[in-house]
């Protein structure tokens, strides 16, 4: 098997197979919101049930790239250009997703009173949505932490992660993180028994469990790039995404917190060791690199679209769950819509925008050095 790692200009190893993985997670995700509207939240009922642990994955993956990244360089490029330049990648999303879930929310047209919580209410909950501020206090969102865009909650942690790696993190040997990693899975574990649930963070009564998951998948991530845990395979791209596609398929039962914690702790991370372990070529590689290109905008986008879908199949109330040949219509709609609205944001928005910030950033650094 030819050598098939990609090396970019900083004769750094671009990880296609890790891409590709991350985009399967991120229409998985997509596809479970819609299911969940479909089969009423009954997750006994939902096929993909664990999709949900998409967000452990996310950030499993994100603390291994993060320290492949910047771990040898944190000191020369220092904390403002570090912040700047997670800014710059992540948060132009987050308020293109916060424009869309506003839109979404005040013209639901299958809600009575989309601005019953009160026009001055929805104003300043967007511009709070903006600076990633939660405002869990707007009708029909269910004490979401960002009710526009409801996903947002895994990025308000992960930009505490980011904070915690850059002024610490970065900074302590491989043993003294081992004892960070050790102390996450101990807290992990003991919220999760203590409320018997591992799914949550994402609004009021839940978001404790949400900073305990992510907060061992990014140390988990950083521990597989500190100690080189990379399993050389031949397999390529199919071995980790037959894994996680197994995670996701795993039939769900309620009380089923300690299977959770098994994947979430072990079999997602080993996961993310064999996509570091693996190469991509040809026509693989090429998607691979799609998906994780399009993976962070589908992430940020489609949410809005289901709460309209679940008020919808509120209003138009299909009987005994069966689901009609028009509504598999609907919802097979909705999945197209979700790819092609993510890769147009994606193309015409986002990485327009990130790569103006950037050349503007550099013009003030080449002003400065004069």
């Amino acid at each position: 098997m030819e050598q098939n790692f990609k090396t970019n200009q900083m004769n750094k190893i671009h990880y296609s197979v890790l891409d590709g993985l991350r985009g399967i997670a991120a229409i998985a995700v997509m596809i479970h919101h819609i299911l969940q509207v479909l089969f009423a939240y009954v997750s006994t009922r939902d096929p993909v049930s664990h999709i949900w642990l998409s967000v452990d994955f996310f950030f499993c993956l994100s603390g291994f790239v993060v320290a492949y990244a910047y771990d040898d360089r944190m000191k020369t490029i220092g904390l403002g250009r570090f912040f700047l330049k997670r800014l710059i990648r992540l948060h132009p999303l987050v308020i293109i997703g916060s424009i869309i879930g506003m839109i979404a929310y005040t013209v639901d047209p299958f809600v009575g009173a989309p601005l019953a919580t009160g026009l001055k209410t929805v104003i300043f909950t967007f511009f709070l949505s903006l600076l990633m501020i939660p405002t869990p206090y707007l009708l029909y969102r269910d004490n979401n932490l960002f009710p526009y865009n409801a996903g947002t909650w895994s990025l308000f942690f992960g930009y505490i992660l980011n904070v915690i790696y850059a002024l610490a993190l970065s900074r302590i040997s491989r043993r003294w993180l081992l004892l960070v990693g050790v102390l996450s899975a101990a807290f992990l574990i003991y919220i999760v028994r203590d409320s018997s649930w591992f799914h949550g963070g994402w609004n009021t009564s839940n978001y404790m469990i949400g900073l305990a998951r992510i907060g061992y998948s990014f140390t988990a991530g950083l521990l597989i790039f500190r100690y080189n845990l990379i399993f050389q395979h031949r397999l390529g791209f199919l071995l980790p995404c037959l894994l996680l596609i197994g995670v996701f398929l795993s039939p769900h039962r309620y009380g089923d917190w300690k299977m959770e914690l098994y994947y979430a702790m072990i079999i997602l991370p080993v996961i993310v060791c064999l996509g570091a372990g693996a190469g991509a070529s040809g026509l693989t590689e090429r998607l691979c690199r799609f998906l994780g290109r399009i993976s962070y905008s589908l992430y940020m986008t489609h949410i809005p679209s289901v709460f309209l879908f679940r008020h919808y199949c509120a209003k138009i109330n299909p009987t005994d769950g069966v689901l009609s040949l028009y509504l598999l219509i609907v919802t097979a709609s909705l999945i197209i819509f979700n790819l092609l609205f993510a890769y147009a944001i994606l193309r015409w928005v986002d990485e327009p925008l990130r790569k103006w910030l950037n050349e503007l950033i550099c013009q003030k650094k080449e002003k400065h050095l004069k």
